[in-house]
């Protein structure tokens, strides 16, 4: 889940959230699983992506919007890895 509270009343100055794949999903064996991270059917790599913007609050529910897609040719295993968040005219 994702919160922004904006309590500023700023309507000429809005926020801006993005995200981008700061270190791709890898396993032990540093076999990767890259740009298969998808937000609202955008992939996410490592170019910061507008994912949010405007005035008020944003309560934003990744479970419906965060999708990792995998091809049969993926290795079974445990992957990590690092989202990069920004929050840009960040409200008070």
């Amino acid at each position: 889940m994702v919160h922004v509270k904006d309590r500023s009343e700023l309507d000429h100055y809005p926020w801006i959230l993005k995200v981008r794949e700061e270190r791709p999903l890898t396993n032990q064996n540093d076999q990767k699983l890259i740009s298969r991270l998808y937000f609202k059917g955008n992939v996410i790599n490592g170019e910061n992506q507008t994912i949010g913007q405007g005035t008020g609050n944003l309560n934003l529910d990744l479970s419906q919007y965060l999708k990792l897609v995998l091809e049969p040719t993926d290795q079974i295993g445990s992957y990590h890895g690092e989202l990069s968040w920004t929050l840009e005219n960040a409200p008070n």
